[in-house]
């Protein structure tokens, strides 16, 4: 697997790391600024609005399609996350010994991954997020 990005700031040292994410979030500010001014001067809302008012349909199927690929590839990651740390609060909780809980871990923990996916894939569809406000602080809990 790759190395986890702490490793590339680790490798980089502390000036250079802090540098590097100085760099990102300037990069970041600048793209939000961007957006939200071109909305402005479009009069478009959303993002796709302002991608077809700016690129036409072309941009604006492509702008969709980057969406959807964004999202499915968050959602494949979240569930690989919450798979592995719930695998081993599942294995403490079952009472299953190191040897089970190792030797069943590639099915169990798929399986998890899969049901994980599955639940939470709907809310990619939803036309607004604001029904997911109230999320942000059960998430805390």
């Amino acid at each position: 697997p790759p190395p986890p990005p702490a490793y590339a700031f680790d490798q980089a040292g502390v000036i250079l790391a802090f540098v590097f994410l100085l760099l990102i979030g300037v990069c970041a500010d600048f793209t939000v600024y961007s957006l939200v001014s071109c909305s402005r001067r479009s009069g478009e809302p959303s993002f796709e609005g302002v991608a077809r008012y700016a690129l036409g349909e072309a941009g604006y199927r492509a702008t969709l399609l980057s969406v959807v690929v964004t999202c499915s590839l968050a959602v494949v990651g979240y569930a690989v996350l919450l798979r592995d740390l719930l695998e081993p609060l599942y294995s403490r909780l079952a009472g299953l010994t190191p040897a089970i809980a190792e030797w069943t871990r590639p099915v169990g923990g798929n399986v998890l991954m899969v049901g994980l996916a599955v639940l939470v894939t709907p809310l990619m569809f939803l036309d607004s997020l604001t029904a997911l406000k109230p999320m942000g602080v059960v998430s805390c809990w």
